[in-house]
């Protein structure tokens, strides 16, 4: 596949400190971009993960306080409309449970 054919994507992760699936994250979205695949992260403003280098890829600092935050909600939400994704790809109970998109 092209790198042209690839579809954008949003990868998101809610977490405070670095474990597994931080520097995943950090490797995989590294890979997408060096092959030209449209990729942007959304992660935990303050967190270490928000710290390290992405890159250069477009890094959406969200609240990500609780999963029954509505702020945290809108957020991850707007960030969906910034990027428009075809794929979304979270990581951790977090961000998952954030992560509310219309059927289609």
């Amino acid at each position: 596949m092209s790198a042209t054919a690839w579809p954008p994507s949003l990868h998101s992760i809610g977490s405070k400190a670095l474990g597994g699936a931080e520097p995943w994250v950090q490797r995989f979205a590294g890979a997408l971009s060096e092959r030209g695949a449209p990729a942007a992260v959304a992660v935990r403003a303050g967190g270490a993960l928000a710290q390290l280098d992405l890159g250069g890829l477009p890094v959406h600092a969200l609240p990500f306080r609780s999963v029954r935050d509505l702020w945290s909600r809108r957020a991850v939400r707007r960030a969906f409309q910034q990027t428009q994704p075809d794929i979304v790809q979270t990581y951790m109970d977090r961000a998952t449970r954030l992560t509310r998109l219309a059927a289609g």
